[in-house]
């Protein structure tokens, strides 16, 4: 079973919760596990920049971890949680010791050794996988911007990992959020570093799939996020053939512009819906036939009144103005 790690324990460490997937994340891209039998070593370290340690403090508050936040000076410069830290700047750890906890994250996927090249897939149970994918972004992804053909900047998700690694991600990605897989390319000049990219309204999307309903991330990448525009997703070839489709396009519409559009506004405002209509669904006339003829009478998305005795209403009834 994926939703309990050890049925028997009840400490917060092996129990699934948001901080636990997030600490996951964390260890995944940033951390380190460190397990020596012959001097009886056995713990995890994580590191954030000390700007950022109120993560690693939020973490043992509600994880119950005892250890207290070490705060130095680091010997070369090296890169923590996608920020370039200086030797004249300090690093913030967390460690967690015990050999079982290690047993936990080892059951759960994450690699213990040589964790950069051999990650491969974990076993996160689906209604905790955005706040282990905010995990993995706050420790080695970045939120950057793109810019369009109109100059208009936007938003660009980077996550970097092995091949593997990367594979899982963008195949959970695309099952949980909806999203078509992204590819896996190898960042140039390097040996062993990849990456997969989301731009624009892909990043928008799990950018608001991630902080929806988050307690813990750091605030820096969140707030940065939230700069840029969200443009309109790209859609396929043969999109609108689909009736689904359709159908959540029109409501939506509807909502946004408090009645249902006329034929003028979509050709003026929504001509892509407009064109879909036209080639697959026989006009915008038998599109509202079968729109009103399958929702349910008494939804209050449809905004007029409908006479329970007809299913489908007469234009006279409906009002002609969606059809001018």
């Amino acid at each position: 079973m994926l939703q309990k790690l050890k049925p028997d324990r009840n400490d917060k460490l092996f129990t699934w919760s948001e901080h636990l997937a997030y600490l996951i994340g964390l260890i995944v891209t940033d951390g380190y596990v460190n397990i020596n039998h012959k001097h009886h070593i056995n713990c995890v370290k994580v590191y954030l920049k000390e700007s950022d340690s109120y993560v690693l403090e939020q973490l043992g508050l509600f994880l119950d971890i005892t250890s207290r936040i070490l705060k130095y000076f680091p010997d070369v410069s090296s890169v923590v949680a996608g920020k370039l830290v200086k030797r004249k700047e300090r690093i913030a750890q967390l460690r967690i010791s015990g050999a079982k906890f290690i047993d936990h994250i080892a059951f759960i996927g994450v690699s213990c050794k040589n964790k950069t090249d051999t990650q491969g897939a974990l076993n996160i149970p689906p209604e905790y996988f955005c706040h282990f994918l905010r995990g993995v972004i706050d420790g080695d992804g970045s939120f950057t911007v793109t810019t369009n053909s109109n100059s208009k900047r936007y938003l660009c998700l980077l996550i970097y990992g092995n091949q593997d690694f990367l594979k899982y991600m963008s195949a959970t990605i695309e099952k949980e959020v909806g999203l078509y897989a992204a590819n896996v390319i190898k960042i140039p000049h390097t040996d062993r570093c990849w990456q997969i990219k989301y731009e624009g309204y892909r990043a928008a999307t799990i950018r608001d799939y991630i902080y929806g309903t988050a307690t813990i991330f750091l605030k820096r990448k969140m707030f940065y996020s939230h700069k840029f525009a969200t443009p309109r997703e790209r859609l396929r070839n043969g999109h609108w053939r689909n009736w689904d489709h359709v159908r959540n396009e029109m409501i939506r519409i509807k909502e946004e512009i408090g009645d249902w559009p006329s034929k003028s506004a979509l050709d003026k405002s929504y001509s892509n819906v407009m064109n879909g209509i036209k080639r697959y669904h026989g006009g915008l006339r038998m599109t509202m036939d079968r729109l009103f003829n399958e929702l349910n009478p008494m939804d209050p998305r449809l905004g007029i009144p409908w006479p329970i005795s007809s299913p489908i209403l007469s234009e006279r009834d409906r009002g002609a103005s969606w059809i001018t």
